[in-house]
Parts: C-alpha cells; structure tokens; sequence
C-alpha cells in the first residue's frame, strides 16, 4: 500500500493504525476545542503560531506525563487517548515548524515542505490534504478485520 509516495509496509500497520487513531480524534476536535474546524484553525495551531511551533512541544510533553498519572487513576483508555494528543500535538508541531520555514525546507527538500506538493503555509492547506487517505483508512480496517484485497 502507498500514501503520498510511500510505501506503507505489512510490518508497519500497527503504527498507521496508531495514525489513524490520532487522526480520528483530531478530525473529532472535541477536546481541544476546535470540533468542526479544519485541524489548522483549531486553537493548538494558532497559538502555536503567535508562540512559536516549541508550543506544541510543551503541550506533547505535557501530555506525555499526564498519561502517567490518568493511567492510574482513569485507567489504560484514557491514557491511549491522552498519547493520542501527544501525536496530535507533535502534528501541529510539524505544521507550525513548516510554515515558519517554509522557504528553508523547500530549499533543502528540492520539492517543498512537506511529502505533498503545494504547501504554502496555511493559506495552502487545501493542497497538504492526501487524497489517498479514505483507501488507507479501508485498507487498514479490512486489515483489523483480516479482511484481504480483492
């Protein structure tokens, strides 16, 4: 299977799923505050970008330790859900880090910022959307259901 160019191997599917579930609590949005806003308008990305992209990496480590303790206390789910955030975070970190050296990480990837073409900052996050990704999101559920390709 590709997304964006790469090969996703057998072997790696446990990650994408993790991904996949990042992404699925990002698109929800309900517990950053930002439900049915496109991820890049949400509060985490635009007080990263008035504080800088470190933003999102104190919130990830924040997160992180915070998984530590939910786990006792609300058990292992809630902690899945707050590493989840973690990624979510670490995502918009990649965003910001992105937009704010566009120019520099065009130069050095030849290509752009970014696996996809077209990124151009905010302004430009119609062009970063894979339209690969609703066949990896069926792949990966046959996949949990042992389903195989047709």
């Amino acid at each position: 299977m590709k997304v964006n160019g790469v090969d996703i191997r057998s072997e790696y599917t446990g990650v994408l799923e993790v991904f996949i579930d990042a992404l699925d609590q990002a698109q929800r949005g309900e517990r950053q505050g930002g439900a049915g806003q496109d991820f890049e308008a949400q509060p985490l990305c635009e007080i990263a970008r008035r504080l800088g992209s470190d933003f999102c990496l104190g919130q990830a480590v924040h997160k992180v330790y915070d998984a530590r303790v939910i786990r006792r206390s609300r058990g292992p789910q809630a902690a899945v859900d707050e590493l989840l955030g973690a990624i979510r975070c670490l995502a918009a970190g990649v965003i910001i880090l992105r937009e704010e050296h566009f120019e520099e990480l065009s130069a050095e990837s030849g290509a752009g910022a970014g696996r996809s073409e077209g990124v151009q900052g905010h302004e430009g996050a119609e062009n970063r959307r894979s339209t690969h990704l609703p066949w990896v999101l069926a792949d990966t559920e046959k996949s949990r259901k042992g389903e195989k390709d047709d």
